[in-house]
């Protein structure tokens, strides 16, 4: 489509270069783009249904793919009253203890441990919705709660992905019932690093100082301003990461 978007851009710059210097021969060449457009739409439509046609009507390429959807194993599966295995990762108290709570993001993310999924396991997964979440649980609840009056949320997986630990917001995540739930976690957030990069590190260049002044300071980041002259701020440029790998 980008392809054939360009190539009428072209065909009608030289149409109104050709208009200006031959107004009649202009419209005679404006009928044949018109022409050819309309062509090449209706090659293009009836390329793109066979396209279509010859994907859906292979079941057997299609089964292989679904094939290779891993299958959670019946321990790491809430049952339907809601309560949670044994095996289940033990919510970390508070945030105090930074070592523990990044074991914890590297079990959460290894795991990849999709809650309700015997809740709807005759339900094919139609829609994937990741929502990118800090620390503002009542953002979060309004959101959960529009999601919870919506139709056909069976055929739903929402991956949940955070980049701050709050005990509060995860029970609140546990505790989604109306589609299946993945949790991943931000494994280089500012929480998780907090004096270090990619977190705020103690001789990092203060935002707006001058880049001779910080040369000569030799601030971590002197050599490294961005377009406008201005240094890394880690709260900012972590979302932006943040956003990036979850993709």
């Amino acid at each position: 489509a980008e392809y054939m978007g360009n190539k009428l851009m072209i065909l009608s710059a030289l149409f109104n270069i050709l208009q200006m210097a031959n107004p009649q021969r202009g419209k005679f060449l404006r009928r044949i783009i018109v022409a050819s457009c309309i062509i090449l739409m209706i090659l293009f439509f009836i390329s793109y249904r066979l396209h279509l046609k010859l994907n859906t009507n292979d079941d057997s390429k299609l089964s292989i793919v679904f094939d290779k959807t891993p299958q959670l194993k019946p321990s790491n599966i809430d049952d339907a009253s809601g309560s949670i295995e044994k095996q289940e990762l033990q919510l970390p108290s508070s945030s105090e203890n930074i070592e523990k709570l990044r074991v914890f993001v590297r079990n959460l993310n290894f795991r990849q441990r999709r809650m309700n999924e015997n809740l709807f396991k005759d339900k094919p997964i139609l829609l994937v919705a990741v929502v990118q979440v800090h620390n503002r649980i009542e953002y979060l609840q309004a959101l959960i709660g529009s999601l919870n009056r919506t139709e056909s949320t069976d055929n739903l997986l929402l991956i949940i992905s955070h980049d701050f630990y709050s005990i509060e917001i995860f029970k609140f995540i546990q505790s989604i019932k109306f589609c299946r739930v993945i949790q991943i976690f931000y494994p280089y957030s500012i929480q998780l690093y907090p004096n270090e990069f990619p977190g705020s590190d103690p001789n990092d260049c203060p935002r707006d100082i001058n880049y001779r002044v910080a040369m000569e300071q030799g601030c971590i980041n002197a050599k490294s301003p961005d377009m406008y002259g201005h240094y890394r701020e880690a709260k900012f440029t972590s979302i932006k990461h943040h956003w990036m790998w979850k993709l």
